[in-house]
């Protein structure tokens, strides 16, 4: 993994694009750790789906994996208190995925603060596939704000203009409503969709998740019933 400097100054490692956009890898180098070597690893989902750390992973030797427990002996931490890197490794090993949308849930409501948040961001291209998904998601609210479905939409910040000008007196009329519906401001409209811009996200991301996984699912539950009447 190729190292770069981070905004605070410390070492950390170039996030990829399969990193970045994987349900099942975290990369360390977006946590605020304190251990030099932890934050050049990453945090990965095994085979047995349990949260370990990878510390190198190469084709010729191999996934060099260390368990969360197991840390304090290999980074040579004192047993108490726990060292603050191991108690974040813990609350994150917790997790069912490292997916960006549920690390953002995690660290929000554990006041975790983090330098780059454009580090829990799916690549662009990733933002680019799930694009058909997110319209499905979005078309309804542009119907009910626009009384038509029929919109060149390809990404969320499109949406999100069309709202901040609206060109037909219709529109500007369905946003008054949800604004008094909302209690805010017609001008905050704007802003109020933005945040749900994660939501719509989040949703494609899942359902494109699903949908590849699918077909994996269902030869698998076949092999199943085949073995069951053997």
């Amino acid at each position: 993994m190729a190292e770069a400097a981070t905004e605070n100054g410390q070492e950390g490692a170039v996030i990829s694009d399969t990193d970045r956009d994987a349900m099942h890898i975290l990369p360390l180098s977006v946590l605020p750790l304190q251990t030099p070597t932890l934050r050049r690893a990453r945090l990965i989902k095994n085979a047995r789906l349990q949260g370990v750390v990878e510390i190198f992973d190469d084709i010729e030797t191999g996934s060099g994996q260390v368990d969360i427990e197991g840390l304090p002996k290999e980074f040579e931490w004192p047993e108490s208190p726990p060292h603050p890197d191991l108690i974040l490794m813990r609350q994150l090993g917790l997790l069912p995925s490292y997916d960006v949308y549920s690390l953002r849930v995690l660290l929000r409501e554990n006041d975790i603060p983090i330098s780059d948040l454009t580090a829990l961001q799916l690549s662009d291209s990733k933002k680019k596939e799930l694009t058909e998904y997110m319209t499905m998601f979005t078309r309804p609210l542009i119907a009910e704000i626009y009384g038509s479905e029929d919109m060149d939409i390809e990404n969320f910040e499109q949406v999100i203009a069309l709202f901040r000008d609206p060109d037909v007196k219709k529109a500007k009329e369905q946003l008054e409503v949800m604004a008094k519906k909302l209690d805010i401001e017609l001008i905050e409209i704007p802003k109020f969709l933005e945040d749900y811009g994660d939501v719509f996200l989040s949703l494609s991301y899942y359902r494109k998740c699903l949908d590849e996984i699918e077909p994996i699912i269902s030869a698998f539950l076949d092999a199943l019933e085949e073995l069951q009447q053997n």
